[in-house]
């Protein structure tokens, strides 16, 4: 068995150092036959690095680390070229002139690294052309640029941000103003800026982000997550005491989901797969969203009062991702320039498509990636959040065993801990927190459920309980259950209620009070008449 090591982006590093590598060259060579400009988005620690580092190791001319991999045999030319090599995310730059300084040094050390050396008094901008020209004396010359979009990202609220932009779309426009000189450039990062913005005078760029013949290039396929880690995956299962297909099928729920394009197969979170094998094959624990920070998102999400219980229900037009510009969200955020952050990140992805893949239906990829942004949201907005969590909810197991007091009680505590600065007046913002809170303890909770009745504000369902919920504002929650009954919201769930108990739930919200008022509750045993639970617990206090 190969050593995994996720910490590894470097091909040649994997290649010598006998690491297991997930043959991704077939890829690589469709990329390097095919447009000459590419762009490539991804989310963080999801491959890009290790791309950018096979494709120079290509162009160099280094043959024997691909030996045996798939463009070994593949009709390729193994020319050597002349690589310019530039990642953005070693950039600490806050200001553009150290930005333009960084640039220079960077190209000094290529150009050194080559043999010619000039002195630093150039612009960063003539420093490039000048190294593209030196270089492609002999032959074109390849132009690699790994996290383009960092050090705009990391000063979004910077004044000096649209300073350093410029910076960046003068140095773009050298790539398209030495296009004959250049035999192929890759442009990869996180977030697709506008075209109209850091690319506007790159109108040469072949944007591949979302191009299905790409769509398994970075992640995980089913079929290479049960070869390439056959051996972990079988002492996994031993180390687990698990049958083989419900670990495969923990596996794909907890880290498969992510969707490229909107025909494509899904994929796996390479750093999770590669840390989860890495530390033994047994804990189902969160690895990818625990290596990031999520403030920003979470600011925005505020900001745009993000309800999530409704907002992903609205599709996202594919063109508007190419209109997208990050630097937008510091002044003018929208729900839509959130959930194309959201997809640009890896916090949602494609779910289904509609009108041949313009309307985009965005979903969370895995139960990882749901509980992380769910818990975000959540501590967004807790002061006392280690007391009262989704993690305690769930730990109560009140929902689960149809004990609607209790846990009428732990939301009560929940919601009163939420500092009134930040509350709405709105009753979403209510059934955004309670549905956050249920996603992120992993509860299988639907919201706008459609019916023929209308439409239900919640379904929560459990082996042995199913939950039909309608939120009120300032009004008695028997409105609410008289709603769930009278438009027949829980005919779909009584009629074939497979042993379940139902609970018809009304819940009324305070404005004033900012808190739960008043909840009225009728159950449905399985095999007996309904029953008015609210008349006989009360209002209880816990």
């Amino acid at each position: 068995m190969k050593v995994i090591d996720p910490t590894i982006s470097s091909f040649e590093s994997l290649i010598a150092g006998n690491r297991l590598y997930v043959d991704k060259t077939a890829y690589i060579y469709k990329l390097v036959t095919g447009p000459r400009m590419v762009l490539f988005s991804r989310p963080r620690r999801f491959g890009k690095s290790l791309t950018v580092s096979t494709l120079d190791a290509l162009f160099r001319g280094k043959r024997e680390l691909f030996a045996g991999l798939a463009i070994d045999s593949l009709p390729y030319d193994w020319k050597v070229y002349p690589v310019i090599h530039i990642d953005f995310g070693t950039c600490g730059a806050s200001d553009a002139s150290s930005l333009e300084r960084w640039m220079n040094e960077r190209l000094m050390k290529i150009g050194a690294s080559y043999g010619f050396h000039e002195n630093g008094d150039s612009p960063y901008y003539t420093r490039f052309e000048d190294t593209i020209d030196a270089l492609a004396e002999k032959t074109q010359v390849v132009i690699l640029i790994d996290e383009y979009d960092k050090v705009l990202s990391d000063n979004i609220f910077n004044p000096e941000v649209e300073k350093m932009r410029t910076v960046l779309s003068n140095f773009y426009q050298v790539i398209k103003s030495k296009n004959e000189e250049i035999r192929f450039a890759f442009i990869t990062g996180v977030t697709k800026y506008a075209k109209l913005s850091v690319f506007s005078k790159m109108n040469n760029l072949s944007d591949i982000s979302m191009d299905s013949d790409y769509a398994l290039m970075c992640g995980y396929s089913q079929e290479e997550l049960e070869g390439s880690f056959k051996e972990y995956i079988e002492l996994g299962v031993k180390k687990a005491v698990m049958d083989r297909d419900d670990y495969l099928a923990t596996l794909k729920c907890k880290y498969d989901g992510y969707r490229f394009a909107p025909d494509a197969e899904t994929v796996y979170n390479p750093v999770s797969v590669g840390l989860f094998f890495s530390k033994g094959g047994r804990l189902f624990n969160d690895y990818w969203i625990d290596t990031g920070s999520m403030t920003l998102l979470m600011n925005i999400a505020k900001k745009v009062d993000f309800n999530l219980a409704t907002d992903l229900d609205d599709p996202l037009a594919a063109s508007d991702l190419g209109t997208f510009d990050i630097l937008n969200l510091a002044t003018n955020p929208t729900g839509s320039s959130l959930k194309s952050l959201l997809l640009q990140t890896g916090y949602l992805t494609i779910g289904r498509s509609e009108q041949y893949g313009q309307l985009l239906y965005l979903v969370f990829p895995n139960m990882e990636v749901q509980k992380g942004f769910c818990n975000g949201i959540l501590s967004a907005y807790y002061t006392d959040g280690p007391r009262f969590t989704a993690s305690g909810l769930l730990a109560s197991g009140a929902f689960m065993e149809g004990d609607t007091c209790k846990a009428i009680g732990i939301l009560k505590s929940i919601y009163s801990s939420i500092p009134s600065i930040i509350q709405t007046q709105d009753e979403g913002y209510y059934q955004s927190i309670l549905y956050a809170m249920l996603l992120a303890m992993g509860a299988d909770v639907r919201a706008e459920v459609s019916n023929a009745g209308g439409r239900i504000d919640a379904v929560l369902l459990y082996p042995r309980t199913v939950y039909v919920i309608e939120f009120k504002k300032d009004q008695d929650a028997q409105a609410g259950l008289d709603q769930i009954k009278a438009r027949g919201y829980a005919d779909q769930y009584t009629s074939n209620p497979q042993g379940r108990t139902i609970h018809l739930l009304g819940i009324s919200f305070d404005s004033g009070l900012r808190n739960i008022s008043d909840w009225k509750e009728e159950i449905i045993k399985p095999d007996g008449p309904p029953s008015d639970y609210q008349a006989a617990c009360g209002n209880c206090i816990l």
